[in-house]
C-alpha cells in the first residue's frame, strides 16, 4: 500500500492524537510533529488535492489557537507547525498573508527567545507566499531583528536567510556585506557560517568577494562536515580568481589528511565535484587517493574513480592516462560489488569524448567486450 496515500485517508482518525503532540512540553516532540505535518501536506498534495483545502484549515485554525495561548511552549508549536504548512504548501496563506503576519509579531514580540527565533523563521517563510507585499511591509522589519536572535538560534536563522535569498534576491544582494558580517559572527558554529557562506556563494556568485581571509583559514581549520564540503565546492571558482593560494594549500592538506581516516567520503567528494584548479599538490593528492581503490568499503571503491579522474590532468609527470584507465578496468573486472563496477564504468564513459583515440585501441575494444558481458545492464550499457 502506498504510504502517502495511507496517510491521505487516515487523516480523520488521527486527528484526535494531533492536540496531544501539539500541546506536549518536549521541543523535540514538537520538531518532530512539524516535520510529519510536512510530510503530511506533501502527501494530500500528491494523493489527496480534493480535500487540501479542509486539511489545511484544521492545521490553520488549530496552530491560530495555540497561537493564542500566551503559553511560549505552545506559541512555539504554532509557529514551527505554520512555518511547515507555508513551506510545503505557500499558496494557501496568500489570502490571509496579512492578517498572519500581524498575528505572528503581536503574539511574538516581547516573548521567550525560543519564540522570537521560530517567529523569525516562520515570517521569512512568507517571502515564499507574496515576495512583493513581504518586500514592502515585512523585510526591513524583520532583517533588523537579526542580530538579536542569530546566535541563539543559529540554524534556523541561517535558513531563514537562505529562504529569502530565494524569494526576494534583489532585496538580499544589497545586504551582502551584513550577511558575511552574520557568518564571521557564527565563526564558532562552523557548520552554519559554511551554510550561509555556502546559500550566497551560489546565489551571487562574484559578487560575494572578497570574503573576509581571517574568517575563510579559522573555517577550513575545522573538521571536514557536508557543509565545509558544500562550500569547498561552490567556492572553488571563486577562489581562483581570488588567488588565495594559502587557503587552496591549506584545504588540500586537509583532504589528504582526511583521506587517512576512517571516514574519508566526504574528501573523496570534495575532490570529486570542486574545480580541479582550486587544489595544489596534485600528486600528492593523486597519491593519496590511489590506496583507497582497493577499500574495503565497497561505496569507497565506487566513488574513488571520479575523484582521481578529476584531478589526473595535473598529473601527467607521474602518471599516463593510459596507466589510469587501464588499472579501472582491471580493478572493475575483479570486483565483486556491482556498484563499484558501475562507479569504474561511469568514469569512461563521461571521459570517452576526451580519450577517443585511446579508447580506440585494440587493447582496449577487449575492455570493453568484457564488461558487455557484465551481469550488470547498467555496467553493460
Amino acid at each position: 500500500v502506498n504510504a502517502g496515500s495511507t496517510v491521505v485517508f487516515s487523516f480523520h482518525s488521527i486527528q484526535s492524537t494531533i492536540w496531544q503532540l501539539v500541546s506536549h512540553p518536549s521541543t523535540l516532540v514538537l520538531q518532530a510533529t512539524a516535520s510529519a505535518v510536512f510530510a503530511f501536506t506533501r502527501a494530500f498534495i500528491r494523493y489527496g488535492r480534493s480535500e487540501l483545502k479542509e486539511y489545511m484549515a484544521f492545521f490553520d485554525i488549530l496552530c491560530t489557537k495555540l497561537l493564542s495561548f500566551s503559553d511560549p511552549i505552545r506559541e512555539y508549536a504554532s509557529l514551527i507547525i505554520f512555518e511547515q504548512l507555508i513551506s510545503s504548501n505557500p499558496d494557501y496563506f496568500t489570502a490571509t498573508f496579512p492578517d498572519l503576519y500581524s498575528n505572528i509579531v503581536e503574539n511574538s514580540n516581547d516573548e521567550p527567545m525560543l519564540v522570537q527565533g521560530a517567529a523569525y523563521l516562520t515570517i521569512a517563510s512568507l517571502s515564499r507566499v507574496d515576495p512583493k507585499y513581504f518586500l514592502d511591509n515585512v523585510v526591513d522589519n524583520l532583517f533588523e531583528q537579526t542580530d538579536t536572535v542569530l546566535l541563539e538560534f543559529p540554524r534556523e536563522i541561517v535558513t531563514a536567510l537562505s529562504i529569502m535569498c530565494e524569494s526576494i534576491p534583489e532585496y538580499m544582494e544589497q545586504k551582502i556585506d551584513n550577511l558575511k558580517d552574520f557568518a564571521n559572527e557564527l565563526i564558532n558554529v562552523p557548520k552554519e557560517a559554511f551554510h550561509l557562506l555556502t546559500v550566497i556563494v551560489e546565489k551571487f556568485g562574484e559578487k560575494v568577494y572578497p570574503i573576509q581571509n581571517e574568517l575563510i583559514l579559522q573555517l577550513l581549520k575545522t573538521p571536514i562536515t557536508q557543509e565545509y564540503k558544500d562550500f569547498i565546492i561552490a567556492s572553488a571558482k571563486y577562489q581562483i580568481k581570488e588567488n588565495i593560494v594559502y587557503q587552496n594549500e591549506l584545504v588540500t592538506n586537509r583532504l589528504i589528511e582526511n583521506l587517512k581516516s576512517d571516514n574519508p567520503t566526504l574528501a573523496i567528494l570534495i575532490i570529486s565535484e570542486a574545480d580541479s584548479t582550486s587544489f595544489t599538490n596534485h600528486c600528492s593528492l593523486f597519491d593519496s587517493l590511489a590506496p583507497l581503490l582497493s577499500s574495503l568499503n565497497p561505496e569507497i571503491r565506487r566513488i574513488i574513480p571520479k575523484a582521481m579522474v578529476n584531478i589526473l590532468e595535473h598529473c601527467k609527470t607521474t602518471v599516463t592516462k593510459d596507466s589510469f584507465f587501464k588499472l579501472l578496468f582491471q580493478r572493475a573486472m575483479y570486483d565483486t560489488f556491482v556498484y563499484a563496477r558501475i562507479g569504474i564504468m561511469t568514469v569512461v564513459r563521461d571521459n570517452c569524448r576526451n580519450n577517443q583515440e585511446l579508447f580506440a585501441s585494440a587493447e582496449y575494444m577487449q575492455y570493453f567486450k568484457f564488461f558487455a558481458n557484465d551481469d550488470s545492464a547498467t555496467v553493460r550499457q
